[in-house]
């Protein structure tokens, strides 16, 4: 009975999954986490709630009915921001296009206590459609997508919002769009925001730097310390230990003021005393590397050693050696991608 109840789930996953995917990619709320206090709520960035108050005065000073320029696009409201168009302004068609509400912070996992507790989240919800219905309204012309609202927001609201009230009443129409130029020069959204960028444009085959393949790393190495289980198979495994006794043997013994001490002490559990003995302990522990159920904690304590090599060795990264660590961590980043996947659907 219990196998048929499996046979059952699978088949019945090979539809719905999909299904939920093609609502996701339309709604584009894939990049982003789900809200814990919104049933259909999208957590898009994270800021400082002096920032959410000016936001606020910005749409009550540009509320659609005032005018018809780009930036007259809010409904009448006080405690939320609504995209609203008129019929009258050739700058948004008529109509609701995005609605954003504010979350508080829950201090409730270890990464929510780095933020400041004036900070908030930035929730999108749809536009007074049920998800099951209407999704062709769901376009740049109607209703926006949750990245839509999240570029805008982040690469317009905010911006122009910061430099109206910072200069606010002292030019004229022609000095206005050249200040705001030059405002942007110098404008960096880090500093007014938390921005979403953990999912956003970031394709394992296309890794370009150094940099890029430490955004990996760093990214399955927190992923590993998450999880509390894992399913991979033993080939798919060994290529990370693989990459990792290759970076070792790169490196001179000293490879900075630190040495390999840091390394060892993740990476070692037989108290390998020296590089070479770490290396020949990592040699034959390929051979007992199991398929099915890995140690989250020793692929941890694995990336968290390559990333110690990779930011203060001797590595140069050319396109062959981005190539080399790309496809030596691509099955773990496809684990990766099919647990959040499946943390998505369990939220739906």
């Amino acid at each position: 009975e219990i196998r048929e109840l499996c046979w059952v789930i699978d088949e019945l996953s090979e539809h719905y999954i999909p299904r939920l995917e093609s609502i996701e990619s339309v709604m584009e709320v894939q990049y982003f986490d789900k809200s814990k206090s919104f049933d259909e709520g999208f957590r898009l960035i994270q800021i400082r709630r002096s920032l959410w108050v000016l936001l606020l005065c910005f749409a009550r000073e540009f509320q659609s009915s005032k005018g018809n320029t780009k930036w007259h696009v809010f409904d009448q409201n006080t405690n939320f921001l609504q995209v609203y168009g008129e019929f009258n302004n050739s700058h948004i068609s008529p109509g609701y296009h995005a609605a954003l509400y504010p979350e508080r912070i829950d201090n409730v996992s270890f990464s929510s206590f780095q933020y400041d507790d004036n900070d908030l989240w930035v929730v999108w919800k749809p536009v007074n459609f049920p998800w099951q219905s209407k999704l062709e309204n769901y376009s740049v012309e109607k209703i926006w997508s949750a990245k839509k609202t999240y570029d805008w927001l982040v690469n317009e609201l905010i911006p122009y919002a910061c430099y109206y009230y910072s200069n606010k009443g002292v030019f004229k129409s022609f000095i206005k769009r050249h200040s705001y130029q030059k405002f942007l020069r110098t404008f960096e959204i880090e500093h007014y925001c938390y921005p979403n960028n953990r999912h956003l444009n970031l394709d394992i085959s296309k890794l370009l730097s150094k940099d890029d393949c430490l955004r990996v790393a760093y990214q399955l190495q927190i992923h590993f310390t998450i999880v509390e289980k894992v399913y991979l198979k033993a080939n798919e495994v060994k290529t990370l230990y693989n990459l990792l006794i290759s970076y070792l043997r790169l490196n001179p013994l000293e490879f900075y003021d630190g040495g390999y001490g840091y390394v060892i002490n993740k990476i070692s559990n037989e108290n390998a005393r020296n590089v070479s003995e770490l290396i020949n302990e990592l040699v034959r522990y390929l051979d007992y590397i199991p398929d099915g159920d890995q140690n989250p904690c020793l692929l941890d304590h694995a990336f968290r050693g390559l990333i110690e090599i990779m930011e203060h060795g001797n590595i140069e990264f050319d396109t062959r050696r981005i190539q080399e660590f790309s496809e030596s961590i691509m099955a773990l980043w496809k684990s990766k991608e099919q647990y959040e996947k499946m943390k998505r659907m369990q939220e739906f």
